[in-house]
């Protein structure tokens, strides 16, 4: 897919135009800008690639011919001293008469498409930055989500909500196994993938990783209402419902990335880990020696009742 400016035809259109403005007698020295912008311009629009003419080529190509004739001649004396001849101006108005009819009956049939603005998202963001829905700093420590982040806007754009979706949900999921790294320090294994994602949340509920309470039930929610049922080939996303799920994606994101921010400015890491290997060695020795004697205790002796009479 490229993108085309539009624009450009009216830039091909005012460099043509003129042309039905020559007259047979003027100096082809003066009237050298008018034929050269021509010439140039449509031997630029037959030699693109974007958008190449087919039935209207051969026509561009005559009327290209036609003015090169002149503009490589400009210091002729014969006919008449370097000026334009009535036939050289009848040839030119007649080609390009010409090709402006099989140009419009080409371009008149031509697939060409516009893209609606999807909610408040940029029509050119969706399809060439897709990924940067998210921040950079989640771009930056989740690399591998961006790929799919790319292409969830591209489908956005197109009107292709399932395969959107998809993609939205993959990003999630990988985001999630960079989130869980960071904060157990390992990597999901091969086993804990089978469980997808929400084996993913459940994970994240142990109470030794302190994980914020809202960043596994929204995990756990996004998969259950979401993702499970979205999976199933009977069930299909429509546009409006494929922008909400790129909230909730993004949101989740984002809470993630905000945690592993906040663990790496104040990280808990334990004692064993700062000090030297023999230092809590040496220092509950230390406390040991220092520690006061400990008292045996005191034993109490029992009182007897006096018998009764």
């Amino acid at each position: 897919m490229q993108r085309i400016n539009v624009q450009y035809f009216y830039q091909l259109a005012s460099n043509l135009l003129p042309l039905k403005t020559l007259t047979a007698g003027n100096s082809i020295l003066n009237e050298f800008t008018t034929l050269w912008d021509a010439e140039r311009e449509i031997k630029s629009f037959l030699g693109n690639t974007v958008i190449p003419p087919t039935t209207s080529y051969a026509a561009g190509k005559e009327l290209s011919d036609a003015l090169e004739a002149l503009t490589s001649n400009l210091w002729r004396t014969e006919p008449d001293n370097g000026n334009l001849q009535a036939y050289e101006v009848s040839n030119i108005t007649s080609h390009l008469s010409r090709f402006e009819v099989v140009l419009q009956a080409e371009f008149s049939r031509r697939d060409t498409f516009t893209v609606s603005r999807k909610a408040l998202y940029s029509t050119t963001d969706l399809i060439e930055a897709g990924e940067f829905m998210v921040s950079q700093s989640a771009r930056d420590k989740m690399p591998e989500m961006v790929p799919d982040l790319h292409d969830a806007g591209r489908c956005v754009a197109f009107e292709l909500a399932t395969a959107a979706a998809f993609h939205l949900y993959r990003a999630a999921e990988a985001a999630t196994k960079a989130y869980i790294l960071a904060v157990r320090g390992t990597p999901v294994t091969a086993e804990e993938k089978k469980h997808g994602m929400g084996g993913y949340a459940n994970l994240l509920k142990k109470r030794s990783l302190g994980v914020d309470e809202r960043i596994y039930t929204s995990l756990a929610q996004l998969t259950r209402l979401h993702r499970n049922p979205s999976i199933h080939p009977d069930q299909r996303i429509s546009n409006a419902e494929v922008i909400g799920t790129m909230g909730m994606v993004v949101s989740v994101i984002e809470v993630m990335v905000l945690d592993m921010d906040r663990r790496q400015n104040t990280p808990q890491i334990p004692l064993s880990q700062i000090l030297p290997d023999d230092s809590l060695q040496e220092a509950a020795a230390l406390a040991e020696v220092q520690a006061p004697p400990t008292l045996p205790p005191v034993r109490r002796r029992r009182r007897l009742n006096k018998p009764t009479s």
